[in-house]
Formats: C-alpha cells, sequence, structure tokens
C-alpha cells in the first residue's frame, strides 16, 4: 500500500478485503500467509500448514513428546 513510514516498505503485509468490505491483515503467523504471499508454491490456494498436519513417527500425549 501506498504511504507510510520507510520502515513499513521492508515489511511483508498482506491485507484483505473481507465480505463487509473492511481490510484485515493477515500476520506471517497465520495459515493463509503462505498461499497469499506464494502464490506460485501454493497455486490451488491450499493452507501452507495446519494444526491437523498428522506426525510422522512422533506421538504427542498432551503435555511432551513421548
Amino acid at each position: 500500500m501506498v504511504g507510510g513510514d520507510v520502515d513499513e516498505v521492508n515489511a511483508r503485509d498482506i491485507v484483505i478485503r473481507l465480505t463487509n468490505g473492511y481490510f484485515q491483515r493477515i500476520s506471517p503467523l497465520h495459515s493463509a500467509y503462505a498461499p497469499l504471499h506464494y502464490v506460485l508454491l501454493f497455486p490451488d490456494g491450499r493452507n501452507g500448514w495446519h494444526d491437523g498436519i498428522p506426525w510422522n513417527g512422533i506421538q504427542w500425549d498432551g503435555s511432551g513428546f513421548i
């Protein structure tokens, strides 16, 4: 977006327009950030990660790794 401080030029802002007309900035930690920032790596728009990704060979009991 045009304007702002010089320090904001290096920031990687992803801003989306919601259906109600308002704008919302997406954090780099949000699962939708990767497909919105790296569109060539995620051409189908799927989330880059989510909480339901299975761990391969690692079990979690809620308090730590087993």
